[in-house]
This record gives C-alpha cells, structure tokens and sequence, in this order.
C-alpha cells in the first residue's frame, strides 16, 4: 500500500476500488476506503463467504424423531419438522400443562 505523509498528523491512502487518494488521521483505525460507496462497491465484487451468516440449522424434530433443516422464520428457529406434528406437539404441551395444574 503507497503511503505519502504529508503532514505529521495525516496520510494520504489509494483506495483499492477506484485507484483515488484519500487522506487520513494517524490515530485510529486505518481507513481501507476513500468512501462508503467504494467499500460497498468493492464488496459485492469481492463477497467472503466464511463472514456469511447460516440461519438454518439441522435439528430433530420432538414429535416424531425425523432430522430436518431448521430455517428462521419469523425470527424464530422451527422446532417442528412439519405443522402436523407441530399441531401434535402442542397439544402434548396442552395436556401437560393441564395435569400441572
């Protein structure tokens, strides 16, 4: 990465995605980019996997014992592999419930 001081306080930076100079404080964090728009840009050219959050996830289902991909929905991760058993498994809750009390 070239670097040019031109002051003692602040460097000058070339950013990666437009090849622009863009200047900095010497204290922080270094900026990568000139801009938000050119660190978006360069994102979406350059994706990283590995940064990428999985929202799914494999799990047993209560009722029944069958394995399946849980995915989120509604911001909740499914306990059920189906709404039948879904339907099962909340009434064995209800009837629990009910001898508890």
């Amino acid at each position: 990465m070239q670097e040019e001081i031109i002051r003692e306080d602040e460097y000058v930076d070339i950013c990666p995605n437009c090849g622009g100079l863009f200047s900095q404080n010497a204290r922080g964090r270094r900026k990568k980019f000139c801009s938000e728009k050119c660190r978006t840009a360069w994102n979406h050219r350059h994706p990283n996997p590995e940064n990428w959050k999985n929202t799914s996830r494999t799990v047993i289902c209560p009722q029944c014992g069958k394995e399946f991909t849980a995915a989120r929905e509604y911001g909740h991760l499914r306990k059920y592999c189906s709404r039948a058993c879904a339907n099962k498994g909340r009434a064995a809750e209800r009837r629990a419930h009910e001898e508890n009390a």
